[in-house]
């Protein structure tokens, strides 16, 4: 679930989870199978990493000019 609510605590929400990616990140490029390996013990399933890396991706495009710092394979 991408949100908190009544059930669901923050901190289990992919909102929250993406906390985890942006404390990985700090501004350089990284490698997304090494971010994924740094942040997995995080996320229940690879779904929810990729949600969460989605969300980021689309604040970054609004908020940064597109400048996410991940690189591919």
């Amino acid at each position: 679930m991408i949100y908190p609510n009544k059930v669901l605590r923050f901190n289990e929400s992919i909102i929250g989870k993406m906390l985890f990616i942006l404390d990985r990140l700090d501004s350089k490029i990284i490698n997304i199978h090494k971010l994924y390996s740094d942040t997995s013990e995080f996320f229940e399933e690879v779904t929810e990493f990729l949600h969460s890396l989605d969300v980021l991706s689309r604040i970054s495009k609004a908020y940064n000019n597109g400048a996410l710092l991940l690189e591919g394979q």
